[in-house]
């Protein structure tokens, strides 16, 4: 496959042309913004914006990229003298360069924004300090919007500590204020389960596939009630747990006391005998799954399975919170501000989802000027199992950051983004339906949450069928358990 659009030669054209001469459009915006002139200084704004970039990645701090400068340079400026300088751009510089990367990875890939796409939205936390308040925890809503249909990031606002229950509310501005394609498709997990939010949409003509609670009964709630569907779905995995993990479980959940294999249980205080526990192989624990999808999507274009399959690429949107809480500054942010302002975590913002699309674009340089290998099916345990080509991307972020000097200072050359694609672009065989640990075995549920994949609470399963008790599960693992079998192999 080929796509003249990502030669290096005219990628390194479209790029350079993004950041020329980039101080003087840092200067422009500055005046644009607060009407003021910015006097000459031995700081460059090409040089703050690179440390903006580099302050960005997790272990750099302030200090140790200040010190890096100055070794690399012969210098003695302080990290101060760089804040202040940083201070001086504004977050619309941020918001206007992010426009104009997205905006060339969009044009390479010739991709139409008035056409219909589906979209994901939902929200995360990190903790944060904007309002200075010593020694308390400050947690912050982010609300993320992702293009399923691209593969790309769409937004990424933070909301603040006083939003946290109002994802809802600030999703319904977001639609409103924002100029989406009519006709395109919202996937959203259970947290908008809302009979009048579906009214909306239907309002803003927008097809939607949400979650609902299966409890869910006044669907008469929903004008044009005729047009929408509701879906039951029944899932089932099966879990194994070896017999030493959950020995180990027990261990790690009970005190010793009067030897070797006595243990007291802290809850009950009843002795456990590690000799008396029933020997196995394997706990094989099935675990089964109802879940109510609600849509306005026509059955002749999208039948059952495909509205299932949709949904399940809801995932997208927790695998790019999950790229930005391990390549960048965002779980923890301790920016310290006597404003009480926002601005030096929305530049943050900026910065990762700038490095993203400069790192799609490299993803695709790679993939147009090299001869992939092709996804294929083969048969495993008597089923078709997928294997996808697929690239690491956390590791083209880090090859984005060897050439983001080259890239702000406007000089990228064709040779440095053909040596990143070589040394950093890396493909390999993806397994589709592989479930690890600590991971959801279904696209919406979380492991923290219902726990199925978490192999703690399968060893409560295990200990709550040997002992007949029920008292360690919470209200809705009972539910699982009672929706569980466990079967054991000698």
């Amino acid at each position: 496959m080929t796509n003249k659009n990502f030669s290096f030669e005219n990628i390194e054209k479209e790029i350079n042309l993004i950041f020329k001469d980039i101080p003087s459009v840092i200067k422009k915006s500055i005046y644009d913004v607060r009407n003021t002139v910015v006097k000459n200084s031995k700081i460059k704004f090409d040089d703050v914006l690179f440390y903006k970039f580099l302050y960005s990645v997790p272990e750099n701090t302030k200090l140790s990229i200040v010190s890096s400068f100055n070794f690399n340079n012969n210098s003695s400026i302080t990290r101060s003298a760089y804040a202040y300088r940083d201070d001086q751009i504004p977050l619309e510089f941020y918001n206007d360069l992010y426009r104009k990367v997205s905006g060339c990875y969009k044009k390479l890939m010739n991709i139409d924004a008035t056409k219909p796409f589906t979209f994901a939205v939902d929200g995360t936390f990190n903790n944060t300090n904007s309002k200075n308040k010593k020694d308390v925890l400050e947690t912050s809503l982010n609300m993320g919007y992702y293009d399923i249909t691209n593969d790309l990031p769409i937004e990424l606002n933070l909301e603040g500590s006083k939003n946290k229950n109002n994802e809802l509310h600030i999703l319904k501005k977001y639609i409103t204020k924002s100029n989406i394609p009519k006709n395109s498709i919202i996937v959203l997990d259970r947290a908008y389960c809302s009979y009048d939010f579906i009214n909306f949409l239907i309002k803003k003509k927008l097809k939607f596939i949400i979650r609902f609670r299966n409890n869910c009964k006044n669907f008469d709630k929903i004008t044009k009630i005729n047009d929408i569907r509701i879906l039951k779905y029944f899932d089932e995995f099966t879990n194994k747990v070896p017999f030493d993990k959950y020995i180990k479980y027990i261990e790690r959940n009970n005190k010793k006391i009067e030897g070797k294999h006595k243990l007291i249980n802290t809850q009950n205080n009843k002795i456990v005998n590690i000799n008396d526990i029933p020997k196995f192989k394997n706990a094989v624990l099935k675990m089964k799954y109802e879940y109510t999808l609600i849509t306005n999507l026509p059955i002749d274009s999208y039948n059952d399975e495909k509205i299932k399959e949709l949904y399940r690429q809801r995932w997208d949107v927790e695998v790019f919170f999950k790229l930005l809480k391990y390549n960048f500054k965002f779980e923890l942010l301790k920016e310290h501000n006597k404003e009480e302002s926002t601005d030096q975590y929305k530049k943050l913002y900026m910065v990762n989802l700038i490095v993203i699309y400069l790192g799609k674009i490299i993803e695709k340089a790679y993939y147009y000027n090299n001869v992939m290998k092709k996804d294929y099916v083969k048969e495993e345990k008597k089923k078709l199992v997928k294997y996808v080509y697929k690239p690491n991307k956390s590791n083209i972020i880090k090859g984005v950051y060897k050439i983001i000097e080259s890239i702000i200072k406007g000089s990228l050359k064709k040779e440095e983004l053909k040596k990143t694609c070589d040394c950093y672009v890396d493909y390999s065989y993806v397994k589709l339906g592989q479930h690890k640990e600590r991971k959801a075995k279904t696209p919406f549920l979380k492991w923290y949450v219902k726990g199925h994949s978490n192999r703690s609470l399968l060893c409560k399963f295990i200990e709550a069928h040997f002992n007949k008790d029920l008292s360690k599960l919470n209200k809705n693992h009972k539910v699982l358990y009672n929706q569980c079998t466990i079967t054991f192999v000698k």
